[in-house]
């Protein structure tokens, strides 16, 4: 996969939250080329170098599932951060597959 294929999401402090694409899709062994993908792509959308290396080193990589909650009365979602983390049969949840940050 190339890095347009990847979105990068921050929280309002503008810190590491996610980096996903759409779906479940086959990734393999999270490597060392795949964490420097990421922390490159978190510097590519201005976050510090040294805080996005910090951010991988502590991430977890794997599939998961989010839900917009904007306009579904939740005080924690806004038209900028929307998404939630949620499980698996959640309505309306989207399956994505990435890296998501503490």
């Amino acid at each position: 996969m190339s890095a347009k294929d990847w979105t990068v999401y921050t929280t309002e402090d503008f810190a590491p939250w996610a980096v996903f694409t759409d779906g479940h899709v086959p990734f393999g062994d999270a490597s060392d080329a795949f964490a420097e993908m990421m922390v490159d792509l978190l510097e590519g959308h201005g976050i510090d170098r040294d805080v996005a290396e910090d951010a991988v080193g502590e991430g977890t990589f794997g599939h998961f599932w989010i839900v917009n909650r904007y306009g579904d009365g939740d005080e924690d979602a806004d038209e900028e951060h929307p998404w939630h983390w949620c499980k698996e049969g959640t309505e309306g949840a989207l399956a994505i597959t990435g890296m998501k940050f503490p």
